[in-house]
């Protein structure tokens, strides 16, 4: 997990030139990376409440990787990204609660 977060920072912070046409694109990138980020982090931490231990921490790196964003040479802060970001975790965290439900009614 700590491979991949530093990976994602790397990239994030890597001068990338996108054509505009990719904007949406990237919003789905970013939905995707930080719903299997949140994925993984339940599994590693399985046993602790998701946002405090996993929803909040994944919310404030994307944070952090928006404000490095606006200091790296060809790329910008983005409060869309990081919307973004938190609908990725929302999306898991809905998932999750509708397969414990699943399992809960059978």
């Amino acid at each position: 997990m700590v491979f991949l977060m530093v990976l994602g920072t790397w990239v994030a912070t890597k001068e990338l030139d996108f054509p505009p046409s990719m904007e949406l694109n990237d919003k789905l990138i970013h939905l995707v990376v930080f719903f299997g980020f949140a994925f993984l982090m339940d599994l590693a931490i399985a046993y602790h409440p998701f946002w405090l231990w996993k929803g909040l921490p994944l919310l404030m790196y994307g944070l952090i990787i928006e404000i490095m964003q606006y200091y790296s040479p060809g790329r910008t802060f983005s409060l869309f990204d990081l919307f973004a970001d938190f609908l990725g975790i929302m999306l898991f965290f809905a998932a999750k609660m509708l397969v414990v439900w699943l399992a809960s009614n059978d």
